[in-house]
């Protein structure tokens, strides 16, 4: 009974995660977005903004980010947009936690699986709402 309850409160925990996790980063980049009006740049730049936002991120090169905690480096292409950018910092930020909870391999994916479910449902939403 008890594993039950423990299983549930994870999903819980990932898809809030993944909501929450979208809910900033949108905020960030729409805050980026009105700050550089002006300027008009790529979506990718304003995603690599609202990436620096985000504790434990170090950019080190104008498209390439690591992550501090784990080391991971990224690369922020400029084909990309926000919700791709997103689903990188779920699976390099959340991966992180859930490895270093000794969290078994198969409940990491389904984990990681909610969590990108919920931001694509929070970015749809987000855009409907602006």
């Amino acid at each position: 009974m008890f594993e039950r309850f423990k299983l549930r409160r994870m999903e819980k925990g990932a898809s809030r995660w993944g909501r929450w996790c979208a809910h900033a980063m949108t905020i960030s980049f729409l805050a980026a977005k009105r700050k550089y009006k002006g300027v008009a740049p790529t979506y990718a730049w304003l995603a690599r903004k609202a990436l620096l936002t985000r504790n434990h991120w170090k950019q080190i090169t104008e498209t390439d980010f690591v992550f501090e905690k784990s080391g991971e480096e990224v690369t922020i292409s400029d084909d990309m947009n926000l919700l791709k950018v997103i689903h990188i910092v779920i699976d390099t930020e959340f991966g992180h936690d859930l490895a270093s909870w000794d969290i078994p391999l198969w409940q990491r994916h389904m984990y990681l699986h909610l969590a990108h479910e919920e931001a694509d449902k929070a970015v749809t939403s987000d855009k409907a709402n602006s």
